[in-house]
């Protein structure tokens, strides 16, 4: 069994729903485990290759926006 994931398994996955009052994150991405601790996120488990889930509040999601280059062709 190897040691390391490759870099394609290595994914970041956000999931919020209605029922739920927070949203969780899962990454393993370094920088990002990193900012989202020091922003005050609750850390879940971390897995043996590095990986970590948290929770964190919902308002910090963005809902994604439309390209400007998109925009200014309506």
């Amino acid at each position: 069994m190897r040691k390391n994931l490759f870099p394609v398994e290595q994914e970041t996955i956000i999931v919020y729903n209605k029922a739920d009052k927070e949203a969780s994150l899962f990454t393993y991405q370094k920088s990002l485990i990193k900012r989202m601790v020091k922003m005050g996120a609750k850390v879940e488990w971390v897995n043996k290759h590095g990986g970590t889930s948290m929770l964190f509040p919902k308002s910090w999601v963005r809902n994604p926006l439309v390209p400007r280059n998109e925009r200014e062709i309506e």
